[in-house]
Order: structure tokens, then sequence, then C-alpha cells
């Protein structure tokens, strides 16, 4: 994958143990990419204003509390998503159940979201 498709944003994370377990906090640098075809499809359907809040969200890193914008990991059951996705990026608010869907690419160590689904796939209670 290169820089030239993909949107690459390095940003810290507060890890708790995972996905806020509790433990001793431990700052970690991670990468994350919107790839460039997701980043301009969710620009055309959703404005600069919406792509900024998904990126912004992104930047924030991992979250696991309820109407918090972020990272968050995909659990129970999802079956209109394929397995390969492990996590969203979310956002509250208007665009609430619109999503960015990614997963973490082993060989390159970055978590890489390049599906994006305007409600169809994932209807959160959250």
């Amino acid at each position: 994958m290169s820089l030239q498709s993909s949107i690459v944003v390095i940003f810290n994370i507060n890890e708790y143990n995972g996905y806020g377990g509790g433990g001793e906090e431990k700052e970690k640098h991670v990468l994350a990419w919107i790839k460039h075809d997701t980043y301009n499809e969710v620009r055309n359907r959703l404005g600069k204003i919406g792509v900024n809040k998904f990126v912004k969200a992104m930047k924030k890193g991992f979250v696991c509390a309820k109407k918090e914008n972020g990272i968050k990991a995909l659990v129970g059951n999802t079956p209109k998503i394929p397995k390969k996705y492990t996590h969203e990026i979310k956002i509250e608010g208007s665009l609430e159940n619109d999503r960015i869907f990614g997963y973490f690419d082993k060989s390159s160590k970055h978590y890489i979201f390049d599906l994006f689904d305007k409600g169809s796939l994932h209807k959160s209670k959250n």
C-alpha cells in the first residue's frame, strides 16, 4: 500500500489492556489509514465537514464508552460486515449511523479503514 493511495494519520492512544479493561495506562504510537478512495467516497457523500469528523475521530484513537467518537472494536454479531473487519470509526450526532470499517494489517502493523457504510450494514444501539 503506497502513501499516494491512502490518507495516513499517526496518533497516540492511551491503551488500557485492550479497550478499556482497566490496568496500567500506557501510551502507544499507532498508525491508522483511511484509504484514499474511501476518504473521497465519504467526502463526496458527507462533504468536507463530514469527512473531517471521521478523521478527527480516528486521530482520537480507541474508545470503549458509548456515545463517544473514535475507533471501536466490533463486538457481537455483525453478519452483514465481511469478517476481515474488526474495527470501526464511529461518530455521534447527525452521522451516528455512518461508519468506516477497518482491520489491523499484520504485515504493515497499521489499522486500515477502507469500507464506508451509510447505516445499512451496521445499526448500532450505542
